[in-house]
């Protein structure tokens, strides 16, 4: 935020006890971060920056005397304005008060540079009268009413550019509303927002608005568009699923896609005027092949051949349920190889038993459309097809899971639904909760004596919890004695099985990214994965992992975990 070349000059050399702070060094690191030369206003450095046309139509528009002050210019590149229609550029060019307000609505009267462009939604006054350029961040990039800033903070004598990748227009003289009026394309629309009383929430914002045409809502089905202007209710939710809190700009588009309905509704909503012939369906068809699946005309049985779900889809036929599959779905798809990776013999009982193969099936699916930016909140559940089941959604950082299983591929699109590609099949399902699991099993025994001893039924009714269950075997490696002693001892033992549970549901998944995990005794355990097994403490295995419950999930270990303490008591007991 230096005011000039002279600022620059005074202020390195602060003292001579910084000589190796000088000058030169302060030109090599700023050339780097922005434009070096420091002796050019902002004409002259725009040139610099080969910004060409910029320099030429402030030339043609014979406004650049003016351009006096600390200022800020968002300046496009010579391909930015490239890319404008050629019929848009001519106008501009042929009106030279229209040149003028383009020119002007691309400086500010202050400078401001890209650490202070970090609010999303600011709003910046410009030179032209009663506009502001809009700021928005989405992550990593910033973009001034919707064109990415690429390379910021070219320090200049009296301000500073910032290059941006898009020309600022058309300049946002009037609101949503004053939009929609004017246009005669717009005029069913308009209609439908009158009749809803829609027309105040418009007024609102800041929004992003999908906004059909009259060709669009002429593509409804006959008789559909009478119907829902006599439905002021329904109208409203229709309009309303058109809106987006926040200013949403075509480069983050694809982040936002997952809103929309169809692709229907996204060939026929998003061309949403003649102003704007670039927002053709095919860029947009374009974005979206890259963000998901670009097989908009498919059902989701048919978009899962197309993700290569071979597997998924055989069995989906096999069982014979494609028919039922309709409706708005959300399908949690296994990869070829999560099949292959099933045990053979828990496949091949599968495909072996159609009750069973429909249940599994059903039970990765969901009767409603959730999308991928819906699946953010952790420990969600969500009821599958399969009655009385849910899948449970766990957010690991970057990490989601279904049912334990990673997501991999999200938001695939389909015209009846959205497929998540997931690396693990949700299986077995968890029909039970952790106690009850517990009780049916054998091999745990022992684990539901010392559970029912020491009173830990009712902590195992909770949840959710992550249990690491030993095997029957696994207490035979007691010492001599000491299950017995345990078994004696109520609140020994409660504290034993309490260093077995864990608060939230870690499956094996995130197991492998962490080395502890904290347990309800508030002791830590270690976690360590070697040749692709689990181990907890150095001296427990997990030789079953990922038995999915209705509260939790448990890992089956083959040797008890012991607290410290305890280690010690029981040294000192059998010495």
């Amino acid at each position: 935020m230096m005011k000039s070349v002279v600022l620059l000059a005074t202020l390195v050399c602060v003292s001579s006890a910084f000589p190796e702070f000088t000058v030169d060094v302060l030109r090599k690191e700023l050339s780097e971060f922005g434009s070096g030369n420091f002796e050019s206003n902002v004409v002259e450095l725009a040139k610099t920056l080969k910004l060409n046309t910029l320099v030429e139509l402030i030339t043609e528009a014979d406004i650049a005397e003016e351009l006096t002050g600390d200022l800020t210019v968002f300046g496009p590149t010579d391909d930015a304005f490239e890319e404008l229609p050629k019929g848009v550029m001519a106008a501009i060019k042929n009106d030279v008060q229209m040149l003028t307000d383009v020119l002007r609505y691309h400086i500010l009267g202050t400078e401001v540079h890209f650490n202070q462009l970090k609010k999303n939604e600011l709003l910046l006054p410009s030179l032209l009268k009663s506009t502001s350029v809009r700021i928005n961040t989405y992550g990593e990039l910033t973009t001034a009413t919707g064109s990415p800033i690429s390379k910021p903070d070219n320090i200049a004598t009296n301000g500073v550019i910032h290059v941006v990748d898009r020309v600022m227009f058309p300049i946002p003289m009037n609101d949503m509303l004053t939009l929609v009026s004017n246009n005669a394309n717009f005029s069913t629309l308009l209609k439908a927002i009158r009749v809803s009383g829609f027309a105040d929430t418009l007024k609102g914002g800041p929004y992003t608005l999908f906004a059909p045409t009259n060709e669009a809502f002429d593509k409804l089905p006959p008789g559909t568009l009478g119907k829902l202007l006599g439905n002021k209710d329904e109208l409203f939710k229709i309009l309303s699923y058109h809106l987006v809190n926040g200013t949403v700009g075509i480069v983050e588009i694809p982040n936002y896609i997952a809103m929309m309905k169809s692709v229907v509704l996204l060939a026929t909503l998003v061309c949403v005027s003649s102003a704007f012939p670039e927002f053709t369906v095919d860029v947009l068809r374009k974005e979206l092949s890259e963000f998901g699946s670009g097989n908009f005309e498919s059902n989701v049985v048919e978009l899962a051949k197309t993700l290569n779900l071979n597997t998924l889809v055989e069995l989906i036929t096999e069982a014979g349920i494609a028919e039922e599959l309709t409706g708005d779905l959300t399908v949690f798809g296994p990869t070829d190889d999560a099949f292959e990776e099933l045990p053979k013999g828990v496949m091949a009982a599968i495909k072996n038993d159609v009750q069973m193969l429909t249940d599994v099936l059903r039970y990765h699916i969901l009767g409603t459309k959730v999308h991928f930016n819906q699946l953010k909140k952790n420990e969600l559940l969500l009821p599958s097809l399969l009655k009385s089941t849910s899948v449970r959604i766990n957010t690991y950082g970057e990490l989601t899971t279904a049912t334990g299983s990673p997501i991999s591929k999200p938001d695939n699109i389909a015209t009846n639904g959205v497929i998540h590609v997931v690396d693990r099949v949700m299986f077995p399902i968890p029909m039970n909760d952790m106690l009850t699991l517990v009780s049916n099993n054998a091999n745990f025994s022992t684990l539901l004596k010392a559970i029912r001893v020491s009173g830990f039924a009712d902590t195992l009714k909770g949840g959710p919890y992550t249990l690491f269950a030993p095997t029957n075997e696994a207490f035979n490696k007691l010492p001599p004695g000491t299950l017995g002693k345990l078994l004696g001892n109520k609140d020994e033992l409660f504290r034993i099985l309490s260093y077995h549970l864990v608060n939230g549901t870690f499956f094996s998944a995130e197991l492998k990214r962490v080395d502890k995990v904290k347990t309800t005794t508030t002791d830590d355990i270690t976690i360590k994965i070697s040749s692709g097994e689990l181990s907890v403490n150095d001296k427990a295995t997990v030789i079953i992992a990922d038995a999915a419950t209705t509260n939790g999930v448990a890992h089956v270990i083959d040797t008890v975990l012991l607290p410290p303490n305890v280690v010690f008591q029981l040294v000192m007991t059998n010495a």
